[in-house]
């Protein structure tokens, strides 16, 4: 059993990570790591962790925090209990580690690093700020994560439905032949009437084989199930995130970067993406999804099919929940893998792009922020963000933006652009004295019905509950 310290020092919203490229038969070859070390005989875990640091870096920090414990299994021989640190100051300059590479590198960007799998694990509780915390992280010799267990719940689970399955049917086949159905019924419960068979005439040992003997031997077969699709599982899904969630809006087939979110759920405090691969989709697109999802939700989860669910894990990054679907008993069975955490990559310029201009000049009013009146829609978003430190936070500029989704109406969507662009045209006649260029606005005004064109509503679906 060994006992070791991991710190990450921050500055400007970077870590200082340690490229382990230097040192020989590194258990950490070629991955990025924090800063830290075993303890040496009578030290504490402060005491390790002050040392380590300054030999690793040369720096001394002023200020740090315990963060967690870490619980790492390696195979069969490694077991390492690392006591996990931030550090927000210190003072000194870099030295050359004779252990690996120093490097400062965006909170956001570490994530995309070769790091071990479970660190992004406890990297984004860091960076959510979850209390103190222990975690436990199992590999195999290959460096495969087996297990994450966080606080006595696993994290990583293996494919397991919480469900009993069907009972196998019992299906009695006559010795030395085959069974052809005809002519099947199926009973109340699902299950196949075997009432309506006849055995099939076949040659063995060259003579013809007429009416079947009697049985004596049984096979247990278990009817093969057809693959649920996207278009069957979306209502009984909606359902569930409603009993799961509560107050909640649905938004399907919404455009994010270069993908099309299957459904956008609204909650009072956040925005979740979320993408359903059915037992008829592959993973092939799903890595370029994940981009682009992540820059727009607050939280993501993929929903699959029960055919996928035992390496969904390894298509979408920890962060990500995993919901799997099934049907059981003629009933669709939803069942949480992996709970959603905080989607550490939302860039607050994308999330924004999803409202209209009339609802980003919305929460300029509701902020008694100025309207920037002349700007477009990305760029009145740019000026929201940049207000925001000053203006309004992070966590009421969240609400209000789910507050504008919840009442968003689509059957109005003409109306209330054109409204405002009228408005818009209103307040430039008000301080406009050239007589040419207020003839312009007027007709641009008049004309304004005719050149708008609707948005498409098919896909929108509205649903709500309170």
């Amino acid at each position: 059993m060994k006992m070791t310290t991991l710190c990450y020092i921050e500055k400007d919203e970077k870590y200082l990570m340690l490229h382990r490229i230097k040192k020989e038969h590194d258990l950490n070859e070629g991955k990025y790591i924090g800063i830290g070390g075993h303890f040496e005989h009578g030290e504490s875990p402060d005491e390790c962790l002050l040392r380590e640091v300054k030999e690793e870096t040369g720096l001394k920090l002023l200020s740090y925090k315990p963060r967690g414990i870490i619980t790492f299994i390696y195979g069969e021989d490694t077991v390492e209990y690392m006591h996990l640190y931030t550090a927000d100051k210190f003072r000194g300059k870099l030295i050359d580690c004779n252990e690996g590479e120093l490097v400062w590198v965006n909170k956001k960007d570490v994530f995309d690093l070769n790091i071990w799998e479970g660190d992004q694990y406890f990297l984004n509780l860091i960076q959510n700020d979850i209390p103190y915390f222990s975690m436990k992280l199992v590999y195999s010799p290959d460096d495969k994560l087996v297990s994450a267990v966080l606080d006595g719940q696993e994290l990583l689970k293996k494919f397991k439905r919480k469900n009993a399955k069907k009972e196998n049917q019992e299906i009695i086949v006559p010795d030395g032949s085959n069974l052809e159905k005809t002519n099947q019924d199926k009973n109340d419960s699902g299950k196949t009437n075997l009432n309506n068979t006849r055995s099939k005439k076949l040659e063995k040992n060259g003579e013809n084989k007429g009416t079947a003997k009697e049985p004596t031997d049984c096979l247990n077969v278990t009817p093969k199930k057809e693959p649920l699709k996207d278009k069957d599982i979306r209502e009984p899904l909606f359902n569930f995130l409603e009993d799961t969630y509560g107050k909640v809006r649905i938004l399907e087939e919404k455009t994010v970067g270069k993908s099309r979110a299957d459904i956008l759920m609204v909650v009072p405090d956040a925005l979740y993406g979320i993408e359903i691969k059915s037992d008829a989709d592959t993973y092939t697109r799903l890595a370029d999804q994940v981009k682009d999802y992540d820059k727009y939700f607050d939280y993501n989860i993929v929903v699959v099919g029960s055919t996928h669910g035992e390496h969904t894990h390894e298509h979408v990054p920890p962060y990500w929940g995993i919901i799997t679907v099934e049907m059981v008993d003629g009933t669709f069975d939803f069942y949480v893998l992996r709970a959603p955490q905080p989607n550490p990559k939302m860039k607050w310029k994308r999330k924004l792009e999803l409202l209209w201009r009339p609802e980003l000049a919305q929460i300029q009013s509701w902020n008694r922020m100025p309207k920037y009146k002349g700007l477009s829609r990305v760029h009145a978003a740019d000026k929201i963000i940049e207000l925001m430190p000053e203006i309004i936070s992070e966590e009421t500029l969240r609400k209000q933006v789910s507050d504008i989704l919840f009442e968003r109406d689509y059957s109005k969507v003409k109306e209330v652009l054109k409204e405002y662009r009228k408005s818009e045209i209103d307040k430039k006649l008000e301080k406009e004295t050239d007589p040419e260029k207020r003839k312009e606005l007027i007709e641009r005004k008049k004309n304004l019905t005719k050149t708008l064109v609707p948005h498409n509503t098919k896909r929108y679906r509205r649903r709500r509950k309170i």
